[in-house]
């Protein structure tokens, strides 16, 4: 959230740009460069597990996961604070993920 916040407000105080204007505009950016690299991690991931293992496990497994790591990385590196429901909803995905990968 903090990062496209600094993004929306370096765009917003150049006026208008175009497209081709925002994509320059992000590419020297280690945020953008960060969440591209985390992205392509992430599918590169999902099409390993899916070589060996069906989608009706892979989808799932990938959904909770994924929660699980924004939760955490929301956490410790952003500093965002968390509350009960977080932590029992968290548990509840790992539990659920565990159970379905038996």
């Amino acid at each position: 959230k903090i990062a496209l916040n600094k993004v929306r407000l370096a765009v917003v105080a150049e006026g208008d740009p175009g497209l081709w204007d925002i994509v320059l505009h992000l590419l020297p950016n280690p945020y953008f460069i960060g969440g591209l690299f985390v992205i392509a991690l992430g599918a590169c991931l999902f099409f390993t597990l899916l070589y060996t293992t069906d989608i009706s496990r892979a989808l799932p497994v990938m959904g909770g996961i994924g929660y699980i790591i924004v939760f955490v990385y929301g956490h410790f590196l952003l500093g965002e604070s968390i509350n009960s429901y977080q932590i029992v909803g968290v548990l509840l995905l790992t539990i659920g993920t565990f159970f379905l990968t038996k």
